[in-house]
C-alpha cells in the first residue's frame, strides 16, 4: 500500500508515478525547510540583533549624554560668568 494520490478527481494507480510524485513532494518540503532555516531565520536574527544593538546604543547614549550636557552647561556657565554684564537699574 502507499499514499493515495488524487489528481483532477482521479486516483493515480501507476506505482512509478506515485513514487515520483511522493519524491517531488518530499524534495519540495525539504527545500522549503532549508530555505526557512538557512536563509529566512538567520536574516531575521540579524535584523533582530541589529535592532537590539541600536536600542542599547540609544539608551547608553541618552544615559551618558544627558548628564554630560548638564555638566558641560554648568562648566560653560561658570567660565562665562565673569563676562556677563551687570544689569543697570
Amino acid at each position: 500500500m502507499g499514499p493515495k494520490i488524487t489528481i483532477n478527481g482521479k486516483e493515480v494507480t501507476n506505482p512509478v508515478t506515485k513514487v515520483l510524485i511522493s519524491l517531488s513532494a518530499f524534495i519540495t518540503a525539504v527545500l522549503f525547510a532549508v530555505v526557512v532555516v538557512f536563509l529566512i531565520l538567520p536574516f531575521i536574527g540579524v535584523v533582530v540583533t541589529a535592532t537590539v544593538g541600536v536600542v542599547i546604543t540609544i539608551l547608553v547614549s541618552l544615559a551618558i549624554g544627558i548628564p554630560l550636557l548638564l555638566l558641560v552647561g554648568s562648566i560653560i556657565g561658570l567660565i562665562l560668568k565673569p563676562f556677563k554684564g551687570k544689569k543697570e537699574r
